[in-house]
């Protein structure tokens, strides 16, 4: 369900993240959608996460991105985008 939701909310990209041994965690994964001008954190089922877990999760999601940035440079990919619209 985390694709549908990404595209009814018209997300550029979004993925999952779990989040093990810490029992404030929510008990499925969160996922991250990825905008024209932010990424948002969407917890599914109950739960809310806190301000302290949300900024972790934002942080490793900047690393994350920070360490594949040069593989994402060297693909050369043929997104089917409006015009407008880009990924950076």
């Amino acid at each position: 369900m985390p694709g549908k939701f990404a595209r009814h909310v018209g997300a550029c990209a979004y993925g999952l993240v779990s989040i093990v041994g810490l029992e404030a965690a929510p008990r499925l994964p969160t996922v991250w959608i990825l905008s024209d001008t932010k990424i948002a954190l969407v917890v599914q089922g109950e739960g809310e996460l806190s301000d302290k877990l949300k900024s972790l999760i934002a942080r490793y999601i900047g690393v994350f991105f920070a360490n594949i940035e040069p593989e994402l440079t060297a693909l050369r990919v043929n997104l089917d985008m409006p015009p407008g619209r880009t990924i950076n």
